[in-house]
């Protein structure tokens, strides 16, 4: 199984649903909406990690696999949570 194009359809339809949702909404809050797909693409960028993590028990490129995808995977995650809860909603 190719895990590089299981990625890049799931980071392409995140992509698209996100594009979706922003189009439908009357009131774009683009800080909220960014927020959301940053945290979508981190679980996703964490779940692929996770797989090639579970792949490669026991060789030299665990802390390889984690530095190159896991550390941006989280760092994608907790900014579009930071960005998504400090956006204050004006009535």
């Amino acid at each position: 199984m190719n895990y590089t194009n299981y990625l890049s359809n799931c980071i392409t339809t995140t992509v698209l649903v996100w594009v979706l949702l922003s189009i439908n909404t009357n009131k774009m809050n683009t800080k909220r909406n960014f927020g959301t797909f940053l945290t979508t693409v981190g679980m996703v960028i964490l779940i692929f990690t996770a797989i090639q993590l579970i792949y490669s028990i026991g060789s030299t490129n665990d802390v390889k696999i984690f530095a190159l995808t896991g550390i941006p995977g989280l760092m994608l995650f907790f900014s579009g949570i930071g960005l998504s809860y400090s956006t204050i909603e004006k009535a």
